[in-house]
């Protein structure tokens, strides 16, 4: 697999196993051709290569075995990192994940233990304190904040193992369900909380989604946007 262009534009790195473990090789181009004996650079592991800068900066994403949440602070006009990547509530040994901001930028949602078994934390922005929720969903698949902020929309299973899209008030921890089915990812909700906003994979053409509208009384779908590609 072509990995990209080094920034020099002397060689290009390929991922690729002849060393017996999947790695990175930089293949060294002369007059369009390669040229010499391609390199190995590391190991290539549990990695997803994200790139070059035009400073020949080399990034990638790399998944550990406990998944956690770091916060930073950024820059808007300049897309710069501001401050270093603090971990969310120190070294933990449950992972945490799917971590969605409030309307208000005020609390930071996330899930402690995995999708199988899901708690909800929520972390004051300005204070640190976090409240858990024990949810009873026997799997969570993902989760965005109403438009009010006080509960999070929440897509997966119920202990019956039964697939919909689920209400957590954040008063009570009380699971309501809104829609029974399984669907497709769920991207956002209205502001009116009357319609959730669904990703969907079409049959034809192949490869092709929508994003739908789901109306919570009546189940009724509409599209709001089709992409064929």
């Amino acid at each position: 697999e072509t990995l990209g262009w080094v920034p020099d534009g002397k060689s290009v790195l390929v991922s690729s196993n002849r060393g017996g473990n999947r790695g990175v090789w930089a293949v060294f181009v002369e007059n369009g051709r390669p040229t010499g004996q391609p390199r190995r650079l590391m190991d290539l592991g549990s990695i997803s290569v994200k790139g070059f800068t035009r400073q020949g900066g080399f990034y990638y994403f790399q998944r550990g075995a406990v998944p956690q949440i770091y916060l930073t602070a950024v820059d808007p006009s300049t897309g710069r990192v501001t401050q270093p990547p603090s971990l969310l509530g120190g070294p933990q040994v449950e992972g945490r994940y799917l971590a969605v901001w409030s309307p208000d930028g005020e609390r930071l949602a996330y899930n402690i233990g995995g999708p199988a078994t899901p708690r909800i934390g929520i972390q004051d922005a300005r204070t640190s304190a976090v409240q858990i929720f024990p949810i009873a969903m026997s799997y969570l698949s993902n989760m965005v904040w109403s438009s009010d902020g006080s509960a999070l929309i929440a897509a997966g299973l119920n202990r019956e193992a039964r697939a919909g899209v689920f209400r957590i008030d954040l008063s009570t921890g009380k699971l309501e369900p809104m829609t029974l089915e399984a669907g497709g990812p769920l991207v956002g909700v209205s502001a009116d909380g009357k319609d959730l906003f669904r990703r969907r994979f079409l049959d034809e053409p192949k490869g092709a989604q929508a994003i739908v509208a789901v109306d919570v009384a009546t189940g009724r779908e509409r599209d709001l946007f089709r992409d064929a590609n």
